[in-house]
């Protein structure tokens, strides 16, 4: 294995947290950063959001969303849930 330029090596392949070594369990700093995980909402935060949504008949599911912090996919989810 040649040395860069810049005196940098590059590891060999198989070293933990690696992609394409098989491991499932790779360590989650070499991960690409995915964004917030999911965090459980509770059920009166649930019913205001479809709440406000349905209160406001010129808001979009997109809008209403973004105003909350949440995805239009979990908000959309939500109102469908409530029926």
């Amino acid at each position: 294995m040649r040395p860069e330029p810049d005196g940098w090596t590059p590891e060999p392949a198989g070293i933990r947290g690696e992609r394409g070594t098989g491991c499932k369990h790779r360590d989650r700093a070499a991960e690409p950063d995915r964004g917030p995980r999911p965090r459980n909402n509770p059920p009166q935060f649930k019913a205001d959001a479809v709440a406000l949504y349905e209160s406001r008949p010129e808001a979009t599911i997109r809008s209403v969303a973004a105003g909350l912090g949440i995805h239009p996919e979990t908000l959309r989810n939500w109102i469908r849930a409530a029926g």
